[in-house]
């Protein structure tokens, strides 16, 4: 049977146009499919050794051992304190201190004399003193998070990062957001925490945002980070067996000697009790703390692993949906039996090439709606030649009535 394969490319043109002219179910869908594709794949455990970053958490046993929420800050500065003389190389902090208290000065003594970083929340007021930055090139910033400025903290001693977590369902957290100030000629740029957290590590101050050749983010010369679309990080879960070790907030204070842990590791400070803890639906679970969430990316950060979008992003799906649609119905129209197993085939293979760009990108292809096209054009163009067929048996049976 020759011929063009009309249906099969009719339904190929109308999910390319759907893609592209419906943004966001397709976003909601790609998102959904990536999901599965990271669950099924985690993210490739750490390099053998104790985990580069540790939660201690202020957890549901710690808040019955110590008291209600919130604690004071004098508790929160015997923590930062015996984890910054444990060696820690970081501690930061999800919490975002706001309210003045008596013990401020206390908790501001301790993160002076640690390699701290704590959480800022939006509001209207200018960022605190803390990280610079610098741009060289002419990087896009315009895809940045905005805020219009930060709530004032009421301790001090230590730079600020920011807390923000979007979406309905948090996939990502922001490396890099813009401070937009009417006074500003420029957009300040302030680290979320994950990113800070980094550069407390490694002791770097100023944060370099480079245009070429790629747009990536610096560290010093200890790391040079992509800079994915939209200044996101895309999280990927890994196993839980690799997820993040939680050490109990009371416990460490109760056993100091515990403290021992955090040498050369990047420590989360914060909550994870439901009575203190926004729980938040994310790619780790239905009620996942900001503090897990924080610390994957954390941990995501020291590997290096930063997924990104392939070049091009939805056009260039758009464009792979109407190609394999076009293949599978020109397979199908040559040879319908042959044709089907090769319009699965087809789908097959595009999952298994974005499995295969996710574990050595890591490059974030859809692995659904591409593959959908496969399955669309081969399946229409079937149904289009037995209609026809159909339609040919009748007029041939009317025929000799």
């Amino acid at each position: 049977m020759r011929g063009v394969p009309r249906a099969g490319a009719a339904a190929g043109l109308l999910l390319a146009a759907a893609l592209l002219l419906l943004p966001g179910p397709a976003e909601g869908l790609r998102d959904a499919a990536t999901d599965a594709l990271m669950r099924a794949m985690p993210r490739p455990a750490a390099e053998r050794g104790a985990p580069p970053v540790l939660i201690v958490a202020a957890g549901e046993a710690d808040l019955a051992a110590l008291g209600p929420w919130p604690w004071p800050r004098a508790r929160w500065a015997a923590l930062v304190q015996l984890l910054a003389e444990a060696g820690a190389a970081a501690v930061a902090i999800d919490i975002a201190f706001i309210e003045p208290t008596p013990d401020d000065a206390m908790l501001s003594a301790a993160l002076a004399g640690a390699p701290a970083v704590i959480g800022l929340v939006a509001g209207s007021a200018p960022p605190p003193p803390g990280f610079g930055s610098a741009v060289l090139g002419r990087p896009v910033l315009d895809d940045l998070p905005a805020l219009p400025g930060v709530a004032p903290l009421a301790p001090t001693g230590a730079p600020g990062a920011a807390l923000a977590l979007p979406g309905s369902v948090v996939r990502a957290v922001p490396l890099l957001l813009r401070v937009d100030q009417a006074s500003e000629a420029a957009p300040v740029l302030l680290p979320g925490l994950a990113l800070g957290a980094g550069a407390r590590a490694v002791g770097v101050a100023t944060l370099v945002v480079r245009a070429a050749p790629a747009r990536s983010v610096e560290l010093g010369e200890a790391a040079s980070l992509p800079l994915p679309a939209g200044g996101l990080l895309r999280l990927h879960p890994a196993r839980p067996a690799d997820g993040v070790p939680v050490l109990g907030a009371a416990r460490l204070l109760a056993e100091p000697a515990l403290a021992a842990a955090a040498r050369g590791r990047i420590v989360l400070l914060g909550a994870t009790a439901a009575a203190a803890a926004p729980l938040r639906p994310s790619v780790f679970g239905p009620f996942t703390p900001s503090l897990i969430v924080q610390a994957e990316a954390v941990a995501q950060l020291v590997a290096g692993w930063v997924p990104e979008r392939i070049r091009g992003g939805a056009r260039t799906e758009a464009a792979a949906a109407l190609a394999l649609a076009l293949l599978a119905a020109a397979l199908v129209r040559h040879r319908p039996g042959p044709g089907l197993a090769a319009t699965l085939g087809l789908a097959l293979l595009w999952i298994a090439g974005a499995a295969a760009a996710l574990r050595t990108g890591p490059l974030l292809l859809d692995p659904a709606m591409p593959a959908l096209g496969a399955l669309l054009g081969g399946g229409v163009e079937a149904a289009a030649l037995a209609l026809r067929a159909a339609r040919d048996r009748a007029d041939l049976a009317a025929r000799f009535a």
